[in-house]
């Protein structure tokens, strides 16, 4: 996620790089300003890997947790205390 980052500061472009990410991607979520995300309900059960970024207040907070998604509810928090910092 940091070389993600670092390679797609303005101007450069990563639409196609995301684009061809698409078929990796087992579900989606939208962060709020306290960390806290909604995972598309229909994804299965197993180890992924949350990525995000933020503003941050030294630069951009880089995300990607390894996670086990169990059947049922499952919470993580995404804060200042487990990203790194990219400046």
């Amino acid at each position: 996620m940091k070389a993600w980052v670092v390679s797609c500061r303005p101007p450069a472009d990563c639409r196609a790089a995301a684009t061809a990410m698409q078929s990796s991607v087992a579900g989606t979520a939208v962060f709020d300003n306290t960390g806290h995300a909604t995972l598309r309900p229909d994804t299965p059960p197993g180890f992924y890997y949350v990525s995000g970024s933020a503003r941050g207040p030294g630069g951009v907070l880089v995300w990607d947790i390894k996670v086990e998604l169990k059947s049922g509810d499952n919470s993580i928090v995404l804060g200042q205390n487990n990203a790194e910092v990219v400046p």
